[in-house]
């Protein structure tokens, strides 16, 4: 079970913040007010059931709708919790601007969306909660696959570049794009450079458990392994650690505003791979900063090993979808 803890106070405040100018305006150009990001959809059990007609993921940039995604222009306030908001549309609604209006309630808990283009001229949906993510090591179930990855981990220590290619597929899926095989393999991990991102990656990667798909496959991390299917697997990230901070700015010197555990998380402002911090979404409407080294998203870095033969095969290594 997840846990999250606020600290009241200085949540409040945050929120307070955001609404106290006509124009909403917020650091590094963000026009979304922290009450309104996250993800929404039409009851709790839509939630719980992934992408429906009324989901709805809202970032510091966009509003994601299952057919459409409309990027923000502008942001104006009109009363203590209500934005109308100019979309720049696409998807179904390619290129119209779109002026719609989201009322909060005072718990933060349900938004309103009116626009003149909704049948009924308004939509309610209530906030979506972080489902547990438990970290998961199904190795310890196969003493062959365990004793493997005991000698892997050790051969990913001391850098050995013979061991990897040991074990790598012929056919090994180095990307959705390209052609895969040994040869690209070498190519992407760069096995020859001391300080090369795969080794840091890969022992990453390996260190985080993962599950059977069948008696002769295994997937890890447990992140992309265990993710559950109802969670976009682009809009949310997994929390790996207990009592993890989540700070106010970007910074090990920021108040900490809440602490979470084991949980998904909608991921709200532009997701990169290579930043420091995560700007993620809270149960309870608030939001905050994580370090990267607390969050991955399940479209990170994989790895998918085969039983063949009598041994077992890297077959891929891979991040994207």
């Amino acid at each position: 079970m997840h846990s999250r803890h606020r600290v009241p106070s200085q949540a409040a405040s945050l929120f307070t913040l955001w609404l106290t100018a006509d124009l909403v305006v917020a650091a590094q150009d963000q026009l979304v007010p922290p009450g309104f990001l996250g993800h929404w959809a039409s009851t709790p059990a839509d939630c719980r059931r992934g992408e429906v007609d009324g989901n709805l993921l809202v970032t510091t940039e966009a509003f994601g709708y299952p057919q459409s995604r409309g990027r923000v222009v502008s942001a104006r306030q009109s009363s203590a919790r209500v934005v109308e908001f100019q979309l720049s549309m696409s998807g179904e609604a390619r290129g119209r601007i779109e002026t719609r209006r989201f009322s909060l309630s005072d718990d933060l808990l349900t938004l309103r969306e009116e626009a003149a283009s909704l049948p009924g001229g308004a939509t309610v949906r209530v906030r979506c909660a972080g489902v547990p993510l438990p970290p998961v090591d199904d190795a310890i179930a196969d003493a062959g696959f365990l004793s493997f990855r005991a000698t892997l981990l050790r051969a990913i220590d001391r850098k050995d570049r013979a061991f990897i290619l040991s074990i790598v597929s012929p056919q090994i899926r180095n990307s959705f794009g390209g052609d895969g095989g040994i040869e690209e393999f070498e190519e992407v991990s760069r096995l020859d450079v001391p300080d090369s991102w795969f080794w840091k990656e890969f022992g990453t990667v390996m260190r985080l458990g993962g599950s059977f798909a069948s008696p002769d496959s295994f997937s890890a991390p447990y992140t992309w392994a265990n993710w559950p299917k109802s969670l976009d697997a682009f809009g949310n990230l997994a929390v790996i650690g207990r009592d993890v901070n989540v700070r106010a700015a970007p910074s090990m010197d920021s108040p900490v505003i809440a602490t979470v555990s084991y949980t998904t998380l909608p991921h709200v402002g532009t997701y990169r791979q290579d930043s420091e911090w995560a700007y993620v979404g809270l149960d309870d409407g608030l939001a905050g900063y994580i370090h990267r080294t607390f969050v991955r998203s399940p479209i990170d870095y994989r790895a998918i090993f085969s039983r063949r033969d009598g041994r077992w095969w890297l077959d891929a290594f891979v991040s994207g979808d």
